[in-house]
């Protein structure tokens, strides 16, 4: 609507409208139920609180304040209920970025870890790397309750993640 009118209602960043969606060349599916979701963050217990409970306001699962567990450290992990939906939890990850620059996502499981971060460069974009170097999008506007998987795409700029933060 925004380029049909000619209306201003969405934000720019850098002269784009921060909605592109990152190609990719392939996808890595991943079984999301099976796996450690963490929220790792450079912020305090009172901030992290916080935002767990915005985003409580307007998440999708049937989650409660109680089902996540924060641990207090150099940095703040907050350990995400098992049955959080990938959806929701690139959206808690999001929400996190947003507030605190730096913030990731993390996914630990037996077959698949990676970290994530919200793209700066754009609105709805995750990006992160697994293990094993793949560098990836999530597209939070995609169907991410049916679409469980990461846009593989090796040209990303991606930021490194100190892995022993989560051991």
């Amino acid at each position: 609507m925004e380029k049909t009118f000619g209306w201003k209602i969405i934000e720019k960043y850098n002269d784009s409208d921060g909605l592109e969606k990152y190609p990719s060349t392939g996808n890595l599916k991943l079984d999301f139920s099976n796996g450690d979701k963490i929220v790792v963050s450079e912020t305090s217990k009172r901030k992290a609180e916080s935002l767990i409970r915005d985003f409580l306001e307007f998440c999708d699962g049937n989650l409660k304040f109680e089902n996540f567990k924060l641990e207090i450290g150099p940095n703040v992990k907050v350990y995400c209920p098992h049955h959080i939906t990938f959806y929701d939890f690139s959206i808690l990850t999001q929400h996190f970025c947003n507030e605190v620059k730096k913030s990731w996502g993390v996914f630990k499981s037996g077959r698949l870890n990676y970290y994530s971060y919200s793209d700066e460069k754009t609105v709805h974009n995750i990006v992160g790397q697994t293990t094993d170097g793949q560098k990836f999008s999530i597209y939070t506007l995609d169907d991410l309750y049916n679409g469980q998987y990461l846009k593989l795409n090796q040209e990303l700029k991606v930021k490194k993640f100190d892995w022993k933060i989560i051991s």
